[in-house]
């Protein structure tokens, strides 16, 4: 039969740090201690260099001349295209200008021999002509006018009409 003798935990050894801070206590810190200053230094330079790594040497800036300061210039306007002007003619459901306006518009049309492009519906026309045969004529105008370096005019003309001088679908 074995016997077994419980004792209690092995003693340990203590040291100043296993015992509780009291207030007035020394703080502890780490004693650092260098024994071969020549290695010490040149793994510092290793370390150093490491970090700068992929940087260039640095260079002297180029010497500025002073000069009068630029003046500022306009924004550049960008030229209308037949995209933005066709947005403008369908805006809230747009079709085209009524029969008179549409006249003025078309009359405005750089560019124009005979027939081309075809005039604008109007008169007894006008009633049995379908919103959307309307609607690719007016396209038809817009194109002729960015194709004639028209655009800018006709966008003007068409911003300034009333909504009460367009014909809307469902008119």
């Amino acid at each position: 039969m074995i016997l077994l003798h419980m004792a209690g935990p092995p003693h340990k050894k203590t040291s100043s740090l296993d015992r509780p801070f009291v207030a007035g206590d020394s703080i502890p810190a780490p004693l650092a201690v260098e024994h071969d200053t020549e290695t010490a230094w040149a793994l510092f330079n290793n370390l150093s260099e490491q970090q700068n790594v992929g940087f260039a040497a640095t260079e002297p800036a180029p010497i500025m001349r002073r000069e009068a300061p630029a003046r500022p210039q306009a924004p550049q306007r960008k030229a209308t295209t037949v995209e933005e002007v066709i947005l403008e003619s369908r805006r809230s459901n747009r079709v085209c200008p009524l029969p008179a306006r549409w006249v003025q518009l078309y009359e405005m049309l750089p560019g124009k021999t005979h027939n081309q492009p075809p005039p604008p519906i109007t008169g007894p026309a006008w009633r049995a002509t379908p919103s959307m045969s309307k609607r690719m004529c007016m396209r038809d105008h817009i194109e002729w006018a960015g194709q004639h370096g028209g655009l800018d005019e006709v966008m003007a003309f068409l911003k300034m009409l009333p909504e009460e001088q367009w014909h809307h679908m469902g008119d």
